[in-house]
């Protein structure tokens, strides 16, 4: 990923990134958006293992 050289490129590669983060978002099911999201790996494991 290249850096931003100037304003405009700074401008247009976050709104690229916007884009890209709202279509992620919109691709999701609706129980994935409205469920917690959890970055702790093992609480992941747990929870993909079926265990509290």
């Amino acid at each position: 990923m290249a850096r931003a050289q100037s304003k405009e490129e700074l401008i247009t590669f976050s709104e690229e990134s916007w884009q890209k983060l709202c279509s992620l978002i919109n691709s999701l099911n609706e129980e994935t958006k409205n469920d917690n999201f959890t970055f702790n790996v093992e609480d992941k494991k747990r929870k993909a293992l079926g265990k509290r």
